[in-house]
């Protein structure tokens, strides 16, 4: 087996603890702070651990009040005290001149108006709620014309019919998180919990007869498992598997099921199999969340090597959450299509930079053309909504602006020409929503759309300790005794585009 170091562009995942990982960035230059310009030394130690994140990227007082107290927990900035005077003065010397070129360069919040709701989308009208369900992820079965559900609540996956009666439940004693299907096999990635931390309690399984068969596991003991993807290549079976952890995540690849390479990286949330370039050999594309922030590419070659690539890498604010590939604009060429809206690790104030991308796919790189603003997204789903050969998206918002925007909770986005004008889904208001699929459920021969809700709640952690600065952007009161009223749940919106015409 092979363990791959990580592109240059990127920086190893730590194995040092955060005393050792303080002392390491801040002590491995010699001299004291002051003979070192506060830019240069940010930039360097910044980047020590990944892509250096502008002063701009966030408001001054989500540095002070939500990152710098998440970093210091991280770093282990208290535990410097049982070191000696000299050390510790060291220490704090360059993290008091980084904080200080932080809140220096970066500008105060500006007052944050509530925006008109645009007009509910008419493309899409309410059909059934289906209650009691922590929806985890959801998998239309296009051809038997079945829905799959993860369900956090009772750990199992439901399966309803066309006439959304439940007709499988498979229980799995883990949380169902993914779903990918692959010749006659239905792929499920589970976890142990929800909660945020390093586990070996994942699971990858499949369910026999493309999800009409019976359960059975295949990978057990892993961290937190995001995506099961297998494909062939040269008349060999090859998988590739996204491990997302905390700190110890990692991505593998699998040759006739025994694992040939691994890339230790926390993060991996995604991933596609193409061939892109049409040249017969496959490409497998990653996406990256955590500190990475990046889309890795691994081509194969003749004769079994692998090139790795970064197409591309964004500062750890960045929060990628989801990806597609395909034509989107009808080109003939694949496009690349990534959310990005995490806000998981610190809350803070809205972030102009979230929203859903578009890219060229290039030979070594992506280049932006399109984007959709849409703050704090976690999924997303492409689909022509109004049946005229144009490819619209959906998604859903997890940390959406609920006090100022709360309407991008669920949002339509219809291709325009070379535009798209985004309006709210119906019910947008009745969820928090955390995953969206689509599909002809009902059999009519047009998308209808799947909006799963799971209000998981995130208390205050001990580094938050002073979080009255996103008072101006707090979830109101009514917004989440309404979710509490109604639950979470799948909400089945059904297309109108045909009563349309």
């Amino acid at each position: 087996m092979i363990w791959l170091t990580c592109p240059r562009a990127l920086t190893p995942p730590r194995r040092l603890s955060g005393l050792a990982l303080c002392l390491a960035g801040f002590l491995s230059a010699a001299g004291p702070a002051g003979a070192e310009a506060p830019e240069r030394l940010a930039k360097r130690e910044c980047s020590k651990c990944h892509a250096f994140p502008p002063p701009g990227s966030m408001h001054r007082e989500d540095w002070e009040k939500g990152a710098f107290p998440y970093l210091e927990d991280l770093l282990g900035i208290a535990q410097i005290e049982n070191y000696d005077a000299q050390t510790q003065a060291a220490v704090r010397a360059r993290w008091d001149t980084i904080k200080a070129f932080y809140l220096r360069q970066s500008d105060e919040k500006p007052s944050t108006p509530s925006a008109t709701e645009p007009p509910v989308s008419a493309a899409f009208g309410h059909r059934s709620t289906f209650e009691k369900l922590n929806v985890t992820a959801i998998h239309h079965d296009a051809a038997n014309g079945l829905v799959y559900v993860g369900d956090e609540l009772s750990q199992a996956v439901l399966v309803y019919d066309r006439a959304f009666r439940n007709v499988r439940t498979f229980a799995a004693d883990k949380v169902p998180c993914d779903f990918q299907l692959a010749e006659d096999r239905l792929y499920v990635c589970s976890h142990g919990s929800l909660d945020p931390l390093d586990s070996e309690a994942g699971e990858v399984g499949y369910i026999t007869d493309s999800g009409l068969g019976e359960y059975r596991p295949l990978l057990r003991g892993l961290n937190r498992p995001t995506r099961y993807v297998p494909f062939r290549h040269s008349g060999t079976d090859y998988a590739v598997l996204c491990e997302y952890g905390i700190s110890k995540g990692k991505i593998s690849l699998y040759r006739e099921g025994e694992s040939v390479l691994v890339l230790p990286m926390s993060g991996a949330i995604d991933c596609r199999v193409l061939d892109t370039d049409a040249d017969g050999q496959p490409e497998v594309y990653v996406l990256v969340a955590q500190e990475h922030e990046c889309l890795l590419r691994f081509t194969m070659r003749p004769g079994g090597g692998i090139a790795q690539s970064v197409l591309i890498k964004k500062q750890p604010g960045w929060g990628f959450t989801a990806m597609e590939m395909l034509d989107a604009d009808g080109d003939g060429a694949v496009d690349v299509l990534l959310s990005n809206g995490d806000t998981t690790e610190f809350r803070s104030n809205p972030r102009a930079y979230h929203g859903i991308r578009i890219y060229d796919l290039g030979a070594d790189d992506l280049t932006e053309k399109q984007f959709i603003p849409a703050h704090g997204v976690m999924d997303f789903t492409v689909l022509d909504a109004e049946a005229d050969g144009d490819l619209d998206i959906a998604s859903v918002s997890y940390f959406a602006d609920f006090r100022h925007k709360p309407y991008q909770a669920a949002m339509l986005h219809i291709r325009t020409g070379a535009r798209f004008a985004s309006q709210p889904l119906p019910g947008h208001e009745q969820g928090r929503w955390c995953r969206i699929a689509s599909g002809d459920i009902d059999g009519d021969g047009d998308p209808d759309l799947l909006l799963g809700a799971l209000n998981y709640q995130t208390y205050s952690r001990a580094y938050e300790r002073d979080a009255s600065f996103l008072r101006s952007v707090q979830i109101p009161r009514a917004v989440i005794a309404r979710w509490e009223q109604l639950g979470n749940h799948l909400r089945v919106l059904q297309n109108r585009a045909k009563r349309s015409r």
